[in-house]
């Protein structure tokens, strides 16, 4: 992604030195549960930077990728007028959040009761600034998880419902209810909402969603509310080490009649 977007910035009249530094603020953004892959990630985009900008590592600029880790607030340690009393569920989530991911998709409701809690804990005593540092963490991680892209591109983790433990389980069933046989489908649908409308979706996933009975209602809604625009169906081996049968599709975030992919 990088590689193509300094291309389009050359092609665009930009100089060579000021491109990396507008990819990594303005282009690039990215989800990790792990850690240390996105130390990996971060240090990778950095070397890429580095080669087109001699003083990249002095501008103290870093990839975008936000790392989703549990956030535990304490509901004891709440003041007693915080929104987030009424937000069970939100806890929960964020709670979890090592777990489910980018699969959470926050409300407006949600972030809104985490900045009124900020707003009414500001200046309060010793006793509540652990819990106003973990709401802090928390309206970070779900103003990042809300935001939406004109271009999302994913190999999103394959993982049958039958493998999850029980926490994950009752949550996919919950939230992805028409997608919940394999973790890969419910991020396909999740995708769905990350890209804005009329926006562009690339993955690679698992191809038993172009077959199998259980992904009737994702099949559907792929084909009568997007556009498939491209969809290759590799070999059982088309990646080297890789022995997974695998699709590569995009779509279009909406639906154009009579389109042909």
């Amino acid at each position: 992604a990088f590689k193509m977007l300094m291309a389009i910035y050359e092609e665009c009249g930009y100089r060579e030195r000021e491109i990396p530094e507008l990819i990594l603020t303005k282009n690039l953004s990215g989800f990790e549960i792990d850690p240390r892959a996105a130390q990996i990630a971060t240090l990778a985009l950095a070397l890429c930077a580095r080669k087109h900008d001699r003083r990249f590592f002095d501008r103290n600029i870093t990839a975008d990728i936000t790392v989703l880790q549990d956030i535990e607030i304490d509901t004891d340690s709440l003041l007693l007028t915080s929104p987030l009393r009424e937000k069970p569920e939100l806890l929960e989530n964020l709670a979890h959040l090592g777990e489910i991911g980018s699969l959470f998709q926050p409300s407006a409701e949600d972030i809104a009761a985490l900045e009124a809690d900020l707003i009414d804990a500001a200046g309060d005593n010793l006793f509540t600034s652990h819990a106003n540092s973990e709401v802090e963490r928390a309206l970070t991680t779900c103003r990042a998880l809300a935001r939406r892209f004109d271009v999302v591109v994913a190999n999103p983790p394959y993982m049958g419902s039958s493998k999850l433990n029980p926490f994950m389980s009752k949550w996919v069933i919950k939230h992805y209810p028409e997608v919940k046989s394999d973790l890969f489908s419910s991020f396909i649908v999740r995708i769905m909402s990350f890209a804005q409308d009329c926006g562009e979706v690339g993955m690679m996933t698992p191809y038993v969603w172009m077959f199998i009975g259980s992904y009737e209602k994702l099949r559907n809604k792929l084909i009568d509310e997007k556009t498939i625009t491209s969809l290759v169906q590799l070999e059982y081996s088309g990646f080297a080490g890789a022995t997974v049968p695998i699709c590569t599709f995009t779509f279009h975030n909406a639906h154009i009649d009579d389109y042909r992919g």
